[in-house]
């Protein structure tokens, strides 16, 4: 569930599918189209969300451009402990429920969320167009459920063996476009039906001996969704049949460490991945697109002093494409035209500088890739735009920042600069994908967190980001400036006032290879009254308090004012 106090985050011009997603180590799920369901995230069953931004990261197979979000499972820590957590407001509903056992050393965990929303209510400011006529975002309505099972075994020196099961399921309405000066209707209403995901994930950390330990893994996933579009909004008439997509995925890794002293220490990881996807839209027979993924990365870490530690990373990945079926076509025979595989060596060298117990230099430089998704060499609407000469993006990156901790408080100034080569990108108009020879992406990054006195917390960031291809075009959805600030008050005992203000500048989007749409600045400011007595917390709140209308990405206005509540309560959990 959404709290106004979450931390953003900022993928420095990049898109979500730049960036590795892991949960016990494993890389969650990407769907056919390269991105991360973020639905299979259950935070009811998290204790932590780790974001590397890149000046300290080692490799994960091939240095991922996005750096990496690292997901940690709760594990229990008494016989018995629980969380339920409820929010609702005007037009959804959301709750949430962890339960966890430990006895002996075996452990239980089983977590569920659960989202139902009849849509997103529109700002009071929206001007109604010849798509969107109502006070709710057309076709927003969306259900979803999670279901998360874990059991595992803590062993001696540091070992642990369990088995992680999942089950979601959802439907949701997918919104058109909004176009500012739009006086066509939309025929479309897009809507998934009924999509499902699923997984089972088998973890073991051998004990450590005589420096070692090793690490496996091994997980499958399955994925399904059907895809229905209307010409009205009564979803009445179909407009095309309907289509389904269903994708797995199995495969394992296995991760070694090694301390070869006090101050050295080596790791390796090897991984193993199949994708199948299969798509089926009323026509046989199914089409159907399948490739491997092996990748292999080593690092070597060491203390040169006792205030320099240095890390040098090397990796290796290779996406090789075992069967390539749309249909058969003799007159384009490159329809079933198998890729030929696609390989990305990549390294990476950090280091840590310690000035002193609470001061610290950060710095990296090395190279990151990103080989394309199944379907940006594939995309399926339509089914003919092929382009199986797309090449992987591939980068230089730099990293540095500068971290400076107080006794009540941090600052962390960090710069970052990435010179991209053949980044790929989507032709909204053509629904086809292309690469654009060059694209620079620098900027930096300001946080500072200080307590001002027992009562009083004060949160800003700030990002400044300058994101544009070698034509000078504005890379899509990258304001060149974004800052938040978060005040966390105590009003009285047991009583808190939170703040949240965020501002995002003027943006771009293409559409299309030339064209462009502006999206504007905007400010946003949410406020919650929360009331906390041993372990029950009650919320009032208000999201977009100014009933700010505003788009954060191109063409899909964002929620006016929203006032919500929400009830927290635990036991047994520390």
């Amino acid at each position: 569930m959404k709290d106004i106090n979450e931390e953003n985050i900022v993928f420095r011009g990049l898109s979500q599918d730049s960036t590795l997603f892991l949960i016990d180590d494993i890389p969650m799920y990407k769907t056919v189209n390269g991105s991360v369901n973020t639905q299979l995230i259950g935070l009811s069953s998290l204790s932590s969300v780790a974001i590397n931004r890149g000046e300290t990261s080692t490799l994960h197979g091939t240095a991922p451009m996005g750096g990496v979000i690292t997901l940690t499972p709760r594990k229990p820590t008494q016989p018995f402990e629980s969380d339920i957590k409820t929010m609702a407001d005007p037009l959804s509903r959301s709750a949430g429920i962890y339960l966890g056992t430990l006895q002996d050393k075996t452990y239980i965990t089983f977590s569920g969320d659960t989202l139902n929303s009849s849509g997103v209510e529109l700002s009071n400011r929206f001007q109604p167009t010849a798509i969107e006529d109502g006070d709710k975002r057309l076709n927003s309505d969306t259900k979803h459920m999670l279901l998360d099972f874990k059991i595992g075994r803590v062993l001696d020196n540091g070992g642990e063996a369990s088995i992680r099961l999942f089950r979601g399921t959802s439907t949701a309405g997918i919104p058109p476009y909004v176009y500012q000066d739009s006086t066509t209707p939309f025929l479309n209403y897009e809507r998934v039906t009924d999509a499902m995901n699923s997984g089972l994930y088998l973890s073991y950390d051998a004990p450590r001996v005589n420096g070692w330990q090793w690490k496996g893994r091994a997980y499958g996933d399955k994925h399904t969704d059907t895809l229905l579009s209307y010409t009205d909004s009564t979803y009445s008439t179909l407009l095309f049949p309907a289509s389904m997509y269903e994708d797995y995925r199995y495969g394992g890794l296995v991760m070694g460490e090694y301390q070869l002293n006090d101050t050295t220490r080596w790791g390796t990881r090897a991984l193993v991945e199949n994708n199948i996807h299969n798509h089926h839209d009323g026509s046989e027979p199914v089409r159907t697109f399948e490739a491997q993924t092996a990748s292999l990365s080593t690092t070597l870490s060491t203390q040169f002093m006792s205030d320099l530690q240095g890390t040098l990373a090397l990796g290796y990945e290779r996406l090789t494409p075992t069967k390539t079926y749309q249909w058969t076509n003799p007159a384009d025979p490159s329809k079933n035209e198998l890729r030929s595989p696609i390989s990305a060596p990549t390294w990476q060298v950090a280091t840590l500088y310690t000035i002193d117990p609470k001061t610290a230099l950060n710095f990296s430089v090395g190279s990151k890739v990103k080989i394309p998704s199944l379907n940006q060499f594939f995309p399926f609407i339509p089914w003919d735009n092929i382009n199986t000469n797309l090449k992987p993006e591939r980068s230089l990156a730099w990293d540095a920042a500068y971290e400076r901790h107080f006794q009540k408080g941090l600052l962390r100034i960090g710069g970052f600069y990435y010179d991209i080569s053949d980044k790929i990108a989507y032709d909204t108009v053509t629904s086809s994908n292309y690469n654009i020879d060059k694209v620079t992406i620098r900027g930096i990054e300001l946080t500072s967190n200080m307590e001002l006195n027992p009562y009083n917390r004060f949160i800003l960031h700030y990002a400044y980001t300058d994101a544009q291809d070698n034509k000078g075009h504005l890379l899509d959805n990258t304001p060149p400036h974004r800052a938040s600030i978060s005040y966390q008050w105590e009003l009285f005992r047991n009583w808190n006032v939170d703040t949240l203000i965020n501002y995002s500048s003027r943006s771009t989007f293409h559409d299309g290879q030339s064209s462009a749409q502006h999206l504007n600045a905007y400010v946003t400011a949410d406020m919650k009254l929360s009331y906390s007595k041993g372990t029950t917390t009650m919320i009032v709140g208000i999201r977009n308090i100014t009933d700010s209308n505003y788009q954060s990405s191109w063409g899909y206005p964002q929620a006016g004012r929203t006032p919500y509540v929400a009830l927290n309560w635990s036991y047994g959990a520390k």
